[in-house]
């Protein structure tokens, strides 16, 4: 990853490392990993062709992990590029702003919020969009996140990958994120309606890990064109939890009171069950990914 990163920030000076850029190439790593085990696994049993071997080849690792790296930040990189911001030679950059520069205004991922909010958020779900705008609560506060890391904080690692496949099959302008912010929006929207501002916030910052994705890839294809795919008829998941439950469902009461002592049921959703296990499976992997990007920051010195 160290040197993935480091040969990204030289080949593209304008850009460099942005905090964040490493866990888009967390997932891509993972999956060709996965990909050089199925091979090894695959020749173990069956005949392979010379053609699958040389392109599942564990010796061009690198190679093909920041080739796609490349192609998934040329199409993002507005999201993380300040204009008129450039690191010096030595790879800093610059720690006063000259007079004449607003990084806010200049900011690409904000223009590209405020067209989401504008053409897309306030003219498909105007009593959410009204709501928010009442406490106050502005795209940028969770959109950022949500635009610069592909959604990868908000859903577990299958369900992203499930998201990516659908972002990636869009095309190389990856359009569909605009339009996965607000089905992302609209799937808790019954929620948000009858939270107040501290809730709100804590639903956008935390989204719920039980959400369907495939509910939220047919309603963001839905809204981007209405005519080639209907509108999603199933629930974005069953029950939606209290916030104090973010990872399950609580049965609801019944007339019979609970023994005293014991606590409320509580069933974990098959996502969180499925999740639980990568989480197991991956922990070597994060931890190490942890390392070299503390290593990548004391090499590289960006700021």
């Amino acid at each position: 990853m160290t040197n993935i990163l480091f040969c990204y920030a030289r080949e593209y000076p304008t850009m460099c490392y942005r905090q964040g850029m490493h866990e888009i190439l967390a997932p891509l790593l993972f999956i060709l990993h996965c990909d050089h085990q199925a091979l090894l696994h695959t020749k173990e049993l069956d005949f392979v062709s010379e053609i699958i071997d040389e392109a599942l080849n564990e010796r061009y690792f690198e190679e093909d992990s920041y080739v796609m790296f490349e192609k998934v930040m040329a199409a993002i990189q507005g999201s993380y590029h300040i204009n008129d911001l450039t690191p010096s030679s030595t790879g800093y950059f610059p720690t006063q702003m000259s007079p004449t520069h607003s990084p806010i205004s200049e900011n690409q991922v904000l223009t590209q919020l405020e067209w989401i909010k504008e053409k897309l958020f306030a003219p498909n779900d105007p009593e959410l969009f009204q709501h928010l705008v009442k406490l106050d609560i502005s795209l940028p506060l969770f959109g950022i996140r949500w635009l610069r890391l592909l959604f990868g904080r908000e859903f577990p690692l299958q369900d992203l990958l499930v998201l990516w496949d659908a972002i990636f099959s869009e095309g190389t302008k990856f359009h569909l994120v605009n339009y996965i912010v607000v089905a992302m929006l609209k799937a808790i929207r019954h929620q948000l309606l009858s939270s107040d501002y501290t809730d709100c916030l804590t639903l956008l910052m935390h989204y719920p890990t039980i959400m369907d994705i495939s509910y939220i890839i047919d309603t963001a294809l839905h809204l981007k064109d209405p005519k080639a795919f209907s509108k999603p008829t199933m629930t974005p998941f069953p029950q939606f939890p209290s916030p104090s439950h973010p990872e399950g469902r609580i049965i609801k009461e019944t007339n019979k009171p609970p023994d005293k002592g014991k606590k409320p049921l509580r069933i974990p959703n098959s996502t969180s069950q499925v999740s639980l296990r990568f989480r197991s499976g991956l922990k070597d992997f994060k931890d190490k990914m942890l390392m070299v990007c503390n290593q990548l920051s004391d090499n590289l010195k960006f700021e």
